[in-house]
């Protein structure tokens, strides 16, 4: 049995990996796509310890549920930024989500604006 979960899991190493961070290429991407890192944040946790043009980071929640969030963007040459998120739990007993929490948030901030 160990030896087949072993061999799945080389199998298919992908499904361990961390999904991919956003990435914005220009002022108005980078405003727009920072603002929805932003968004994102705040609805999980409302604890906003620090924000500039480049960080975005909460504190832990009185209530101790709420995960806390670090958010940089960094310069990746050429009016690129990659938008990194980092987790920290709050209560490991709830249990972390890390892989589907960076899914959400990747999908959020590469979401195209509604336009109206």
């Amino acid at each position: 049995m160990i030896i087949l979960a072993a061999l799945l899991t080389i199998a298919n190493p992908a499904a361990d990996d961390p999904p991919a961070m956003p990435t914005c290429e220009g002022a108005d991407d980078c405003a727009s796509k920072w603002g929805r890192a932003l968004r994102w944040v705040m609805d999980r946790n409302p604890v906003l310890v620090e924000q500039s043009e480049s960080l975005i980071r909460t504190g832990p929640a009185a209530y101790a549920v709420a995960n806390f969030y670090q958010v940089t963007r960094i310069p990746d040459g050429g009016g690129r930024y990659t938008i990194d998120l980092r987790i920290g739990c709050a209560n490991e007993l709830w249990g972390c989500k890390w892989k589907a929490e960076k899914r959400a948030f990747t999908a959020h901030v590469m979401a195209s604006p509604v336009r109206q």
